[in-house]
């Protein structure tokens, strides 16, 4: 696997959070991606929040239910297994991943159309870029959040 790049934004928001990921869950968010090429893959990282950072522990795969390279619609029914099981582990729902089958890792006019859980973090993965970014949402803007890889 090639190594992967960092996407370093400085024209979309401010620096709002620190999203921590291991290598591993990284790992799994570009296999499911690959997987799922030409389309996009989705969907859910959980873990703990500490003060200003997010640790992700934990990656769950989500059925895309538009089946399209140019957006993402995650199963409901999927989203609310995955959200009761997150519960249950007592870990918290941090955010969402999305890959970007034909494009950079900068949220399109649909991914900010579709935005909807205000805080999270939307991780997204550029295939042709191999490069990801991470960004939270404000309501109505995306925000840059830092990605440390562990």
């Amino acid at each position: 696997m090639k190594k992967f790049q960092r996407f370093d934004l400085n024209l979309i928001g401010g620096l709002t959070c620190l999203l921590v990921i291991t290598k591993d869950n990284l790992k799994k968010i570009v296999s499911h991606a690959m997987r799922e090429f030409p389309n996009e893959a989705c969907g859910i990282i959980a873990g703990r929040k500490v003060k200003d950072e997010k640790f992700v522990e934990k990656v769950y795969e989500v059925k895309n239910r538009a089946k399209s390279p140019f957006r993402y619609e995650m199963d409901p029914e999927e989203q609310l297994k995955v959200f009761q099981e997150v519960e249950k582990s007592s870990l918290e729902v941090l955010g969402f991943y999305h890959s970007h089958p034909h494009s950079n890792a900068v949220p399109s006019e649909m991914d900010k159309s579709l935005a909807f859980y205000e805080g999270f973090s939307y991780v997204i993965y550029s295939i042709p870029l191999k490069t990801f970014a991470s960004f939270t949402w404000d309501g109505k803007n995306f925000n840059f959040e830092k990605i440390k890889v562990i």
